[in-house]
């Protein structure tokens, strides 16, 4: 059973804001990072080497855009918005993480933003998973050991290595079941009739306690976890829609006239059905935080962006005060400016980065 397309109905204003993030690009460092803490959850035990395999765009900007530290963040279990990202690769030496990175180049028939991660754990169990990075912090797991899955991380989804053999499904939809879940999507992959197959379930509400436990210790099932992705913009569980409200914009404008309310209160209504009044208002709460401090710290302490290019320069186009505002179109614009380049420095970045003596860049052809 496949998923339907995500509509404006099942979309909340937070995925159109974008996710608060680290980082100069949604898609080279937020979206990154996602894709490397999906799949390092897809492997049992703790990671102990990876090796990414950077195309196309990420092969081009992986450190002006800090593709790199955000994939070994990723990895490490950080989040979009922790302020050690710029650290990354120190942190994986202190966790003894060995990574390296191979730059695959150019391949149009392949998502633009695409790497290859090659997993080993602690257990000496290996993976190989494709990750894409789709824009605004979405990401989209493609490929597990060379079997097309599609896994996005927007919702509770349980992700499950079994055995295909008659029997596997119904037992794994029956301990959702035993334990009160519904199932919103369910999705099966197999590399042949009879050989190692992947379940993805997504489901409606938060794991129930004890499911994975029972999940697990079904005779056909080899792996099993649970996929959550703090930081994602969705809150609402796949096909949960508020349609009362509107589902398109001549709907909004409609329910606007209709209750005679503005477009951000019907906005507000509207999240708050979704998620919650108190999650709506504390996460709105928290991302006109995070603008206002990024727009205006960096003005005031200056530091080197995370790809290293820019540091400073939002200060000095603050400081141009009438001498720019001519070439700027005027005060109002050149003040917007300085604040859009203010955004792409980090707040934190213990230093500047040095390699690894034992991590590594292969380039393919080198």
């Amino acid at each position: 059973m496949g998923s339907k397309p995500q509509s404006f109905a099942t979309t909340s204003a937070f995925e159109i804001l974008g996710p608060v993030m680290v980082g100069p690009s949604s898609s080279h460092t937020a979206g990154a990072l996602r894709c490397a803490r999906v799949a390092a959850t897809l492997i049992e035990g703790s990671i102990k080497a990876v090796r990414f395999t950077l195309w196309n765009s990420f092969a081009h900007t992986y450190r002006g855009h800090g593709t790199d530290r955000a994939l070994v963040a990723g990895t490490l279990g950080l989040d979009t918005d922790d302020e050690r990202i710029p650290d990354a690769f120190a942190l994986a030496d202190a966790a003894g993480l060995a990574y390296e990175f191979d730059i695959a180049g150019d391949d149009p028939s392949i998502h633009p933003n695409t790497v290859d991660i090659h997993l080993v754990s602690d257990t000496g169990a290996q993976a190989d998973v494709r990750g894409e990075s789709l824009g605004g912090g979405r990401m989209r797991i493609s490929a597990i050991n060379g079997v097309h899955v599609e896994i996005s991380g927007l919702y509770t989804t349980l992700f499950v290595a079994h055995q295909d053999a008659p029997g596997a499904l119904a037992a794994l939809t029956g301990a959702l079941a035993h334990a009160s879940m519904n199932i919103a999507f369910c999705r099966t992959y197999r590399t042949e009739a009879g050989g190692r197959a992947y379940s993805v379930f997504e489901t409606d509400g938060a794991p129930a306690t004890g499911v994975l436990d029972a999940v697990r210790a079904l005779d056909l099932v080899d792996y099993a976890t649970f996929i959550e992705m703090p930081g994602a913009a969705s809150s609402l569980a796949p096909g949960v829609s508020v349609p009362d409200l509107f589902d398109d914009a001549a709907q909004l404008l409609t329910a606007c006239h209709e209750k005679g309310l503005t477009i951000g209160e019907v906005m507000r209504a509207r999240e708050e059905l979704m998620s919650g009044e108190r999650r709506a208002r504390s996460t709105m709460a928290r991302v006109l935080e995070v603008m206002r401090n990024e727009t205006t710290a960096p003005i005031a302490r200056p530091q080197r962006s995370l790809g290293g290019f820019i540091g400073g320069e939002a200060r000095l186009v603050a400081q141009g005060g009438a001498r720019l505002d001519e070439t700027l179109l005027g005060t109002t614009q050149a003040s917007a400016v300085a604040r859009a380049m203010a955004v792409l420095e980090p707040l934190r970045l213990h230093g500047r980065h040095r390699r690894r003596a034992h991590g590594g860049l292969r380039r393919r052809g080198a």
